[in-house]
């Protein structure tokens, strides 16, 4: 067993529990959060973030998805050890560990590996991947785990770190990052300057993402039957708002004249070939369901890759003057 405190100057808060460890990582930014701070996160944004820092959600019951990671966890530090050798040892239990300076940074790595190539442990990184989706991974991770495993050692204090990625549960690859103090020094600063958010209770700005809709839905999941005076901005966003919608209504309604007059050019034919060699097709597609009738229309699509040998109809389309613009 690894002794953490011998190879560390970060302070290791060990906690009762996953609640208690929930409750305590609600006090910093730990790897997962710095992401989304930095805005490199596909799940999280800063107001996410702030919103779980200010008014933590209730505590649930871990998901059966999440015993499942933890589970291929501890299977991956195994296979890892046995495909490149090296001591690998699982984090310690809800335990978390804390920037030596900065308390509002914290880290919780997948395990600490030992390895004949460096001196001291490194942080090692775990993680699970479709085997459909490794083009993200074809020359580096992707940078938001890039930064979480940065972190790892800003508050480790160690050298050196490695990524491991196990593709659907099928192939294991690894990646190798030295500490980047230059980076880890902007980590920093940023860190610092979102905590400000947290500690004053101001909110960072607003962005237009599903993660923030839902912090915003969960912060204020009921109404009060009052009325709240809204700043001056509100009008101008107001007038944003409606002239919006308007575009967004014009633009919904000429890209439908548009594919109504790509069908009525395309008729009977399944594709439509223009004079630079683009395709369009508009197929028959059935839809099929349980609980009422399958029904069959006719789907529309662009720059559609042609058929191999194209048979071209007798059929003329109709001439008209195009669309309006």
């Amino acid at each position: 067993m690894i002794d953490l405190a011998k190879h560390t100057q970060a302070h290791l808060v060990t906690c009762d529990d996953r609640a208690a460890w929930l409750a305590e990582r609600t006090k910093s930014c730990g790897g997962s959060d710095s992401p989304a701070i930095l805005g490199e996160s596909p799940y999280a944004t800063q107001f996410s973030v702030w919103a779980d820092k200010t008014a933590p959600p209730l505590v649930t019951e871990s998901t059966e998805r999440q015993q499942i990671g933890l589970g291929l966890e501890e299977f991956v530090c195994q296979l890892y050890a046995q495909k490149y050798g090296g001591q690998v040892e699982k984090w310690p239990s809800w335990t978390i560990a804390r920037h030596p300076e900065r308390s509002y940074i914290h880290a919780t790595p997948d395990a600490t590996v030992f390895d004949s190539e460096h001196d001291g442990p490194g942080s090692l990184s775990i993680k699970t991947w479709s085997e459909f989706d490794q083009a993200s991974w074809r020359d580096a991770p992707p940078l938001s785990v890039q930064i979480q495993l940065q972190q790892e050692l800003a508050v480790l204090g160690w050298g050196w770190g490695v990524v491991a990625v196990l593709f659907g549960s099928q192939r294991l690859e690894r990646f190798y990052f030295e500490r980047d103090d230059r980076f880890i020094q902007s980590l920093l600063r940023c860190l610092e300057e979102f905590w400000v958010y947290v500690v004053d209770r101001v909110e960072p700005p607003i962005d237009q993402s599903i993660a923030t809709a839902r912090a915003l839905e969960r912060l204020h999941p009921d109404d009060n039957g009052l009325a709240v005076e809204l700043p001056a901005e509100a009008t101008e966003l107001l007038d944003s708002l409606a002239a919006t919608k308007e575009v967004a209504k014009s633009s919904e309604a000429r890209r439908k004249a548009i594919e109504n007059q790509l069908k009525a050019w395309i008729g009977d034919a399944t594709y439509g070939i223009t004079p630079d060699g683009r395709c369009v097709s508009w197929k028959s597609q059935t839809r099929k369901a349980y609980q009422v009738a399958e029904s069959t229309s006719r789907v529309l699509r662009a720059d559609v890759k042609p058929p191999k040998v194209i048979e071209y109809t007798e059929q003329q389309p109709q001439l008209t003057d195009g669309v309006n613009a």
